[in-house]
């Protein structure tokens, strides 16, 4: 399938609805939480220079005063064009806004076991999908192959770089099962385990191909169908302030 190469940012997003709490909370994190074999992933993993802020996110810090954004997330196209906080826990902002306002459509949030100075694996942002189409209700309308055509890339910037991911598959998920909200996989053959997983349950081809090198974004939303289910996007890293990522995270430039 060929797409237009769109050369921008990245980073990971996996989208949470407030019925989502009970997995982002309860998922065991043991099993994949071996960061001493990571470590020797770090050279290809790590994207971010924790010293530097963008000055564009020194001003949205001031505006909403809130120190806990890390991040914008934005799908050209759709209404996904929104601030990404991140809390001690995944609850905190599930009903408050990016001012600490409690408010029910909540904020787009980054998991807190991510960590965008260290670099991991897998990126997960949580959002409400809601009714209004604000948050993250455009991502349901990723059942329809000719959406995705449309919209195949996530824009996602964090304090430090701009990423742009490619999406490579979307599919519904149990939240009885983890294994789509961990941030990490010590081994390889894991990873590929999980890749494969979610490509083969996708709504369709999208003719993207993922391997254990490559950084992934994730985005998940309620799909309103049963309150066990989520949608979930995920993309694929391309780009990194502005320059292709041609051979997954091994090409990732460290600052």
């Amino acid at each position: 399938m060929k797409k237009k190469h769109l050369i921008g940012m990245i980073c990971i997003l996996y989208i949470f609805c407030g019925c989502q709490a009970k997995e982002a909370e309860e998922a065991p994190l043991g099993e994949f939480r071996a960061y001493a074999v990571m470590e020797e992933k770090r050279e290809t993993l790590f994207c971010s220079d924790p010293n530097t802020v963008s000055e564009r996110f020194l001003h949205m810090i001031e505006e909403y005063q809130n120190d806990d954004i890390v991040g914008y997330v934005l799908i050209e196209g759709t209404n996904v064009d929104y601030p990404v906080v991140q809390a001690q826990d995944n609850s905190y902002y599930l009903h408050r806004n990016y001012r600490h306002i409690e408010d029910i459509a909540g904020s787009i949030f980054l998991d807190y076991k991510n960590d965008i100075a260290r670099g991991d694996r897998q990126y997960i942002l949580y959002g409400h999908n809601m009714n209004a189409d604000i948050m993250f209700h455009s991502v349901r309308y990723y059942v329809d192959e000719s959406y995705y055509m449309e919209h195949p890339y996530v824009i996602f910037d964090t304090l430090h770089h701009a990423y742009v991911f490619e999406v490579f598959t979307f599919y519904m998920a149990d939240v009885n099962e983890h294994y789509y909200i961990h941030v990490n996989w010590p081994e390889d053959v894991a990873y590929k385990q999980y890749l494969d997983k979610v490509v083969d349950m996708s709504y369709y081809d999208t003719g993207v191909e993922v391997g254990v090198e490559d950084v992934i974004l994730t985005l998940s939303t309620c799909t309103n169908i049963s309150d066990d289910t989520r949608y979930v996007l995920s993309a694929k890293l391309i780009s990194i302030d502005g320059k292709p990522v041609t051979e997954g995270a091994a090409a990732t430039p460290r600052t």
